[in-house]
């Protein structure tokens, strides 16, 4: 075979061999881009295979399937620089992240200033966020459920940072737009993503045009509170269209000769298409008559609430999963204002329009029936929570259950652009996230809610002091709590005097800060020198008084807590009182709680703890114990003999 430029001219049997054959075997999932740089190196003729576009774009839906979901479906790139810019900037996040633990091990939250290597890194390619972000992804879902909890408690943080500030950038391109063009469906996924970091999730998973209408703003908001799951635009897209057609076969059996059934292009410049790829054509009135149009809301009823299932979930109204429009899809339970968003992105694929009401305490919608007809008489209003039932304008207050007497004015009964939909969803989450129990998570539902909020209404003085206040006790961000504390200054001159209250507070926050980082690290603590302590790090154990389960992640020989703390808690009634050790530990309902040995027991049946700091301190789960990580083992660095010789000693026991 003769050489060129390194390669050889390849056997003529391989030349015998149609090229689709050497396609479909290197597009086999088997093989992955090095081998390809392998094959390509042989000959000439498999170099040029290998240069195939639609090859590399094989190779990266096979191997990182949630980025190829990012790109738009008709996308045209070259597979092979997005393939080859996925892995190199995959490990070197990954690197990043595997570093961030011995930094930051002794801090709750990390500043913004933390994440500083990884803004280099977005600076530097186009596409580096989304490569950042994939990677990130796969740390936290790496199908090893018990394993690496270090790293991914730190890529969970990053994800989260990451998806604030890329979402802060659509945010303020979507509010910059006319609101004809907002799009609410594009919000309540956005809500999704931000509330939940670990979750993949694209903009082609609602499949939105350039043009973001009304729905998409729903789709913002769920973005903005989820940065774990795959929550795409295109699939949330795909779910709605799904529910579309099956109004649509119900229609065709019901009413066989309505428009609807067969829509072919009308006056308004909308085609049949609209019904298949539904989220990228915008309607601003209602395509058939008031009485067709009754036939396609009714049918929606139908099926919608009888025949999916889809309700108001009263019982537990104030879950955060109820803002979520994967989750209302997914459980088929919402509060009004997201089953509304549902409704109504349904109604518009079969050419009804839908408008939102901000209904005090209640959100509805309505839908124009008489339009010559006063005013108080045109429209239908539906309330979604409740069925989809049909009211008339004097039936909304009762059908609420608010009183009679109760003065409403006419603007409650008007229509309200997307921002006022999305000011009311994010304050729902601020009021959930003000009432959660569990502290242990950093207040970060609140501080997700108040960072959306914010960004759809900056000039909200509360919810911004608010926000100051949770990030002067969480010690982060102090940089913007100063810059914040001077915008309400600017804003309102009358609240100066709790302005430079606040800004002491920070700049005390900033100088201990700094006299932090000259203090030596905290000393090992050696079990030879602490002889009292009968238990461990990293063992399962359950509280004798109050029967949580829990893990330890560190221990006292004695009581360190404050007098305060030690009369509160009623230590003093304990047996051995504040002379014994005491133990940090990581409760399951989220809480970190300080306990006296005398109550500690071991559980022989211990579980893995669904605790937001566990990978703070642990690397695995054994299934009977946690391995604490790097940064904890040397802090504790007996414990892990104790645990395992401690664990032997009670199977044993238990055996016996």
């Amino acid at each position: 075979m003769a050489v060129t430029h390194g390669l050889v001219d390849c056997q003529p049997w391989i030349l015998g061999i149609p090229e689709e054959i050497w396609d479909h075997i290197f597009m086999s999932g088997v093989l992955d881009h090095v081998d390809l740089t392998n094959i390509s190196g042989t000959c000439k003729y498999f170099q040029k295979i290998c240069k195939s576009n639609e090859l590399w774009r094989k190779k990266l839906q096979q191997r990182f399937p949630n980025l190829f979901d990012h790109f738009d479906r008709g996308a045209n790139k070259c597979w092979q620089e997005v393939y080859k810019g996925r892995v190199q900037y995959g490990r070197r996040s990954r690197s990043i992240v595997s570093g961030l633990s011995s930094e930051y091990y002794n801090t709750q939250e990390i500043s913004k200033e933390g994440f500083a290597q990884f803004l280099l890194l977005l600076e530097e390619h186009e596409e580096a966020g989304n490569y950042i972000m994939d990677e990130l992804m796969n740390i936290v879902h790496d199908g090893k459920k018990s394993h690496n909890l270090t790293e991914k408690y730190y890529a969970e943080k990053v994800l989260r940072y990451l998806s604030q500030i890329h979402l802060a950038k659509k945010w303020q391109q979507y509010l910059q737009l006319p609101e004809a063009e907002q799009n609410l469906e594009l919000g309540a996924v956005m809500i999704a993503q931000w509330c939940y970091p670990t979750i993949s999730i694209t903009q082609n998973s609602i499949n939105v045009s350039h043009c973001l209408s009304f729905r998409c703003c729903a789709v913002m908001i769920a973005q903005w509170c989820y940065p774990t799951i795959s929550i795409t635009q295109n699939s949330i897209n795909d779910q709605l269209d799904e529910i579309a057609g099956m109004v649509r076969r119900e229609l065709s059996r019901r009413a066989p000769d309505h428009p609807a059934c067969n829509m072919e292009d009308n006056a308004l410049g909308v085609s049949k298409h609209l019904f298949k790829h539904s989220s990228s054509v915008s309607i601003s009135e209602h395509l058939w008559s008031p009485q067709q149009c009754r036939v396609i809301m009714e049918t929606l009823n139908y099926i919608l609430f009888d025949k999916l299932g889809f309700c108001g979930n009263e019982e537990n109204y104030y879950d955060p999963k109820n803002s979520y429009i994967n989750r209302v899809l997914e459980r088929k339970k919402g509060i009004p204002i997201t089953l509304s968003i549902v409704y109504r992105a349904v109604a518009r694929r079969l050419g009804v329009v839908c408008e939102a009401i901000n209904f005090p305490s209640h959100f509805l919608l309505r839908w124009l029936v008489r339009p010559i007809a006063p005013v108080s008489q045109q429209y239908v209003f539906v309330d979604v929570f409740r069925a989809g039932r049909f009211m008339q304008q004097d039936e909304c207050c009762s059908a609420v259950g608010i009183p009679e007497g109760l003065a409403f004015q006419k603007e409650h009964y008007m229509s309200v652009p997307p921002k006022k939909v999305l000011e009311r969803m994010a304050r729902n989450l601020v009021g959930i996230g003000r009432h959660q129990s569990q502290l242990g998570d950093g207040l970060l539902c609140l501080r997700n809610a108040l960072d959306l909020f914010l960004i759809i209404s900056p000039d909200d003085l509360e919810m911004r002091l608010l926000q100051v206040r949770i990030n002067l006790h969480l010690n982060i961000n102090l940089p913007d709590v100063i810059d914040s504390l001077q915008h309400v200054a600017d804003l309102d001159p009358t609240r100066m005097g709790l302005v430079a209250y606040l800004l002491q507070e920070a700049q005390v926050h900033i100088q201990e800060n700094k006299d932090t980082e000259k203090k030596e690290k905290p000393k090992r603590k050696l079990r030879k020198d602490n002889k009292k302590v009968e238990f461990s790090v990293g063992m399962v154990m359950k509280h004798k008084r109050y029967d949580y389960t829990c893990v330890i992640f560190g221990w006292d020989e004695t009581c360190q807590a404050t007098e305060e703390w030690i009369v509160q808690m009623g230590v003093h009634n304990l047996t051995k009182q504040h002379k014994q050790p005491f133990y940090s530990v990581l409760v399951e309902d989220g809480s970190n709680r300080y306990a006296a040995q005398e109550n500690m027991l071991y559980t022989d049946s211990p579980h893995e703890i669904q605790h937001p700091e566990v990978g703070r301190y642990f690397q695995a789960f054994t299934g009977t114990y946690y391995i604490p990580n790097q940064e904890k083992h040397s802090e504790y660095q007996d414990d892990a003999d104790v645990t395992r010789a401690l664990l032997q000693k009670y199977n044993s026991h238990k055996n016996v």
